[in-house]
């Protein structure tokens, strides 16, 4: 049996072991990593698929952690308010998608309650991106005024454009999932944008486990996806924790470095003093003065001045203890 013979052969057996299937649909085995899901619940929008010529002058992010709801397991609503100022630094007119990550990937660990857009008071037409292997591309209509069935999707990108494995960039940050919209500039148009949604968190038991599984995934496994990064959890007591992000990076996609950012996190009442773990160093973090005003609720700042993120952020929120038990302030570090 000559060589290429053999080769026919062996293609011929492996069609008809995995029928429809190609080589790189065979399962293997793979050691991974199973963590906490890491929510992107807050972040600074970005410029889809293309470098342009427009800077986010400034940024302005209020976060509101809510009350757990009934139950032990309740997740914690957060709602989110982010004022964004764009600049068009060229002479020209342009268009170009604008996205918002709310995950890494469609595996994650939050329920959306709602998401809207608009720009300087007009509401405009937002569309949930889920794409992936092999040119996989979904527009899911999410909000506006024109409704779904009549409302198109933002064209910067269609299934024939699209890279294999269906990744989407904001600037070096790859996405499959995305709130995406488009925008217009006029020569040196300013433009503010405002994105408003809730979010639930779910409560997590802080722990890692290595584990070999079995699978034939593209790309990200189930298992590894949005997964709390592992430094981050090594620095917090053991426990379970409200688990969320805030996505700096993608505000690296637009012109220049970010003028001004201002981060602030509010908690409800129910709260009183939280006990609250981050990625921000501890001399970039104010707190409100609790001995000043101890009947208002526990706010914490966090402040980014002509900088171009490299970075995101990483928080954790123990949940809150019966009030004969002593409590932190929260664990803030290097």
């Amino acid at each position: 049996m000559n060589m290429r013979f053999k080769a026919i052969f062996y293609i011929f057996v492996l069609a008809a072991v995995f029928p429809g299937s190609s080589f790189g649909d065979i399962s293997v085995i793979k050691e991974v990593v199973i963590a906490p899901k890491g929510v992107i619940a807050a972040g600074n929008i970005g410029a889809v698929n293309r470098s342009v010529n427009v800077r986010l002058d400034s940024a302005a992010v209020k976060i509101q952690v809510g009350k757990p709801g009934k139950g032990p397991f309740a997740p914690i609503p957060l709602q989110t308010n982010g004022v964004f100022e764009l600049v068009n630094e060229s002479s020209h007119h342009l268009k170009l998608t604008v996205g918002f990550p709310v995950s890494n990937s469609r595996y994650s660990s939050f329920q959306l309650s709602h998401f809207g857009v608009t720009t300087g008071g007009s509401v405009r037409e937002v569309f949930r991106r889920t794409s992936g292997y092999p040119r996989r591309l979904i527009h899911e209509y999410v909000s506006g005024e024109k409704g779904p069935g009549n409302a198109d999707p933002p064209d910067d990108v269609t299934r024939d454009s699209m890279k294999l494995f269906g990744n989407q960039f904001m600037g070096q940050d790859g996405f499959r999932n995305l709130m995406v919209w488009e925008e217009t500039f006029s020569p040196s148009e300013r433009k503010t944008v405002e994105v408003m949604y809730e979010i639930q968190i779910p409560l997590q038991e802080k722990k890692t486990i290595k584990k070999r599984v079995k699978g034939s995934h593209k790309g990200v496994w189930p298992q590894e996806a949005n997964n709390v990064p592992v430094a981050f959890l090594q620095k917090i007591p053991p426990g379970s924790y409200y688990f969320f992000d805030y996505y700096l990076t993608s505000g690296a996609s637009w012109a220049g470095p970010i003028a001004s950012e201002d981060i602030e996190l509010h908690f409800d009442y129910w709260w009183g003093d939280p006990e609250l773990y981050t990625t921000i160093r501890p001399e970039e973090i104010a707190w409100s003065n609790r001995i000043l005003h101890p009947n208002l609720p526990a706010t914490a700042y966090y402040t980014l001045r002509n900088e171009e993120p490299t970075e995101n952020i990483y928080f954790a929120i123990r949940p809150q203890k019966p009030a004969n038990e002593s409590r932190g302030n929260g664990g803030l570090w290097d």
